[in-house]
């Protein structure tokens, strides 16, 4: 791995780079997977196709556990800015009470299994696919 900071070579579980002092994922002047200089603003690594996140911007388990425990109200979706498939989950849940509990079971094993892709997803592959690409459903 390499410090998105300075863009030398560090160890992959380093908390901080040990030539800027700085946290190896704080910065984004390099490619923390090749260590070529990237721009400012760029998401994606020319050299190695590596998304380029930043800090970490929503948690996995925190997405995980609201859609285990609060997910017929839509809280993993509102929480990861998915505000259109909340309400739509909210409705399902809530609307399918009138119409004898089915879609309310439905939605409800369909938030059973989010949840337990979040949780069981690398930190990596939850941000790529639920926060950067903004998938909305599984």
């Amino acid at each position: 791995m390499y410090c998105r900071n300075c863009g030398k070579q560090i160890d992959d579980k380093a908390v901080v780079c040990v030539h800027c002092g700085v946290p190896p994922k704080a910065e984004r002047k390099f490619c923390n997977n090749c260590g070529v200089q990237t721009q400012p603003n760029q998401i994606l690594c020319t050299k190695c196709g590596v998304t380029l996140s930043a800090v970490k911007q929503k948690s996995r388990i925190t997405a995980g556990l609201l859609a285990l425990l609060l997910g017929g109200f839509g809280a993993h979706k509102f929480y990861l800015g998915y505000t259109t498939e909340a309400f739509i989950t909210l409705a399902a849940v809530w609307g399918g009470l009138i119409l004898l509990g089915i879609p309310t079971f439905i939605m409800g094993v369909i938030v059973f299994i989010e949840g337990i892709i979040y949780l069981t997803k690398s930190d990596e592959e939850f941000e790529a696919t639920y926060v950067n690409s903004k998938k909305g459903w599984f």
